[in-house]
């Protein structure tokens, strides 16, 4: 299932008058140029995803260092984590968001 341009452009992390600006284009555009901005979407979605997965180990670093329990597995529960969540806002399965951000 391919994700449509328009929900790419609404759950991309853009500035809301450039979201507006690419909806309001969207329609007029090139096939050629939609699979750009879906490209450019998927590597916006990409750097805030791997940015999260940072943060989240960071305070995993900092939770151990205070002497709090870790789990071994707390960067695949976060990744899984916050793949559910995008794939939940573009309404598709994770494995299609999992190929794009992962």
């Amino acid at each position: 299932m391919a994700v449509d341009v328009r929900q790419l452009v609404q759950v991309a992390p853009l500035p809301a008058d450039v979201k507006a600006q690419f909806l309001a284009r969207v329609g007029a555009l090139s096939a050629e140029s939609r699979s750009a901005l879906a490209e450019i979407c998927w590597d916006l979605l990409a750097q805030a995803h791997h940015q999260s997965v940072r943060h989240e180990r960071d305070k995993a670093v900092a939770d151990i260092a205070l002497g709090k329990q870790a789990t071994p597995f707390y960067r695949r529960g976060v990744e899984e984590g916050l793949v559910s969540a995008l794939a939940l806002r573009l309404r598709v399965p994770e494995h299609e968001v999992r190929k794009h951000v992962t």
